[in-house]
């Protein structure tokens, strides 16, 4: 529940209609939320997101520094998206455009560090909640 509490907060930075802060800030202040209540609106949530441009108008994806990069192949094997792929014997992003915008999972999960991306601040006016 603790991922679903910061993910609420995280979405605060973000656009969105008054009623559906007060809804998420309410949903944060409760001490003993379920986490019925939690998915319920985070469901709420992904229902009512979107883009303020087309994905392939927004540069949002990730780099790799290939001199750090050992191809352990755990970006290319968490990555839902298919961002990744093997070009010869390295690890490229062959697909950035399917990146999820401000998603940097892999970037947490490499453990050398060879994935980076933007700035997370100078992309988030690209999603709002309608």
């Amino acid at each position: 529940m603790r991922n679903d509490h910061e993910r609420l907060k995280r979405a605060l930075l973000h656009e969105m209609p008054e009623s559906l802060k007060l809804k998420i800030n309410a949903c944060l202040q409760q001490e003993n939320i379920t986490a019925e209540a939690y998915q319920a609106l985070i469901g709420e949530l992904r229902a009512r997101k979107t883009l303020t441009s087309p994905r392939d108008a927004i540069n949002w994806y990730p780099s790799i520094n290939h001199a750090a990069c050992t191809r352990c192949d755990l970006c290319i094997s968490n990555c839902p998206k298919g961002v990744y792929a093997y070009d010869g014997d390295k690890i490229v992003v062959r697909e950035p455009y399917n990146c999820v915008l401000l998603c940097s999972k892999c970037m947490r999960q490499c453990p050398y560090g060879a994935i980076t991306f933007p700035d997370k601040n100078e992309y988030r006016h690209y999603i709002v909640y309608i």
